[in-house]
């Protein structure tokens, strides 16, 4: 019998081989302080992190990830083993995964944050833009945008045309893994 895996969000760190517990997220600082985790030859090549669990000691070499399970428990995870089964949660505009800023904790003791624009936001920008260019030179006495009626209705006519098809295509056919997947589900449910 064939099981898939419940789509659950888990907390997750790539170990670099830190051992001081101000460089890591909380959750695995507080294991470490309580003994569930220690650190063996911190700061030397061959560093180690041992993580106590039920099954009996695990070891983590740097660059595995260390993983906050759906129950608290820790566990480590290949990188190859973690790529292939984790993704980043999709979040609010707001919020930033704390795997995108602690990737690389030990490069700088501020990490910058990722800023988020959204692309019709910058359309937007845009458009404004050119309107207030517009409207300036038009109070200084040029015709900054020398276009007939007929012009604008044609190139209307193009863009909505051009819009429509692209989106009805795009709808149309699955390029992204979403709805690659996605469609492999309804045709087993229809099988």
């Amino acid at each position: 019998m064939e099981y898939r895996k419940k789509p659950v969000v888990v907390n997750a760190w790539d170990w670099l081989g830190e051992y001081n517990p101000d460089e890591m997220p909380e959750w695995l600082a507080e294991a470490l302080a309580d003994g569930t985790v220690t650190i063996k030859n911190p700061g030397e090549s061959n560093t180690q992190m041992i993580i106590k669990t039920l099954e009996g000691d695990h070891t983590a070499n740097p660059h595995d990830y260390i993983i906050q399970g759906v129950v608290g428990e820790l566990y480590p995870c290949k990188p190859e083993i973690f790529n292939a089964t984790y993704e980043i949660v999709n979040l609010d505009d707001d919020d930033v995964p704390s795997e995108t800023l602690m990737a690389n904790p030990g490069a700088s003791d501020t990490v910058p944050e990722k800023v988020k624009i959204k692309a019709d936001t910058i359309i937007r920008t845009i458009v404004l833009a050119l309107a207030l260019i517009n409207q300036i030179l038009a109070a200084a006495g040029y015709n900054p945008l020398p276009i007939e009626d007929a012009t604008v209705y044609e190139l209307g006519s193009l863009l909505l045309t051009l819009g429509a098809s692209l989106w009805a295509w795009w709808k149309n056919n699955s390029f992204t893994k979403k709805a690659i997947q996605a469609d492999e589900e309804l045709r087993d449910k229809k099988d």
